[in-house]
């Protein structure tokens, strides 16, 4: 459905940018914890944090416990 970033963007990346805060918010993420965020698609959600570290990989291989 969205094989275009530009037209996932457009349809979603509007709410994502919304609600992110609010989810963050909800969840009640403090300072210092880690949140990984997999498949993050426009990225969104990450850049609500104030400090944030990327990690790029595999899902199933990044080191974070189960």
């Amino acid at each position: 459905m969205f094989e275009v970033a530009e037209a996932y963007e457009v349809m979603m990346g509007r709410w994502s940018r919304q609600l992110a805060p609010l989810f963050v918010e909800f969840v009640g993420v403090r300072d210092g914890e880690k949140v990984l965020d997999v498949g993050c698609g426009t990225g969104s959600l990450s850049a609500t944090f104030p400090c944030v570290t990327l990690e790029l990989g595999d899902a199933q291989e990044l080191a974070y416990l189960d």
